[in-house]
C-alpha cells in the first residue's frame, strides 16, 4: 500500500507485489527494498519500505520494470531514485563480492547537483541550497581513464570498484547528504 500523504505507485507497480518472506529492511531513513523476479523479467523498487504489523507492506515511493523492454529507467514520477535510474542494475550485490567482479556501472550519490542529464528524467537538485550551476547534473555518468594506473594499497573491495569505475563508470542518480 502507499504510506499516508506519499506518491501514489500502484499505477505503477499493481497491487500485488512478490515479496519474499525473508525480506530484511537496512533501517535508514530511505529504507530502499529492491525485488526481482526473473521468471517474470520484472523489478520494483520502494522507498520507504515498511513491513505493517499486520504482515502487509507500505512504501512512501515506488515503481515496476519490466526488464524486457526497459531501458533502466522508471518513468517520472516512479522508481526508487530520484533520478528514475533503476538502483537494481546499479547497486553493488553480495554476488558481485563473492565474484570478485563488479560487472556493470554503480551509482553515486552527490552532496551537490544541479538539473539534470539523460538518462535521468527528472531531479531533486533543485530543491537543496548548496545546488548551484558548475555542479555535476544527475545522470551524469563519470569514469575513470582506461590508461589509469589503480592506485596501490586498495583494498580488494575498493580494487572491484575502482575497476567497475573504469570500465563500465558510475552515474549519478540522487541527491545526498553524504556520498
Amino acid at each position: 500500500s502507499v504510506s499516508s500523504g506519499c506518491n501514489n505507485f500502484i499505477p505503477s507497480t499493481g497491487s500485488e507485489v512478490p515479496i519474499p518472506l525473508y525480506v530484511s529492511l537496512n533501517g535508514s531513513s530511505d529504507n530502499p527494498l529492491i525485488i526481482y523476479q526473473p521468471s517474470s523479467e520484472s523489478a520494483w523498487e520502494f522507498w520507504q519500505a515498511t513491513r505493517n504489523s499486520d504482515g502487509t507492506w507500505s512504501a512512501c515511493w515506488g515503481g515496476k520494470l519490466d526488464l524486457a523492454s526497459s531501458n533502466g529507467v522508471f518513468p517520472a514520477p516512479y522508481g526508487l531514485s530520484t533520478t528514475g535510474i533503476a538502483y537494481l542494475a546499479t547497486t553493488i550485490t553480495n554476488a558481485d563480492i563473492a565474484s570478485g567482479s563488479i560487472d556493470h556501472a554503480i551509482a553515486v550519490q552527490l552532496t551537490a547537483c544541479y538539473d539534470h542529464v539523460y538518462p535521468a528524467d527528472r531531479e531533486d537538485c533543485s530543491s537543496h541550497p548548496d545546488n548551484s550551476p558548475g555542479q555535476p547534473p544527475e545522470g551524469q555518468w563519470f569514469r575513470f581513464p582506461a590508461n589509469l594506473a589503480m592506485p596501490s594499497g586498495l583494498t580488494p573491495y575498493a580494487q572491484m570498484v575502482f575497476r567497475a569505475v573504469q570500465t563500465y563508470g558510475m552515474v549519478v542518480t540522487d541527491y545526498a547528504g553524504a556520498v
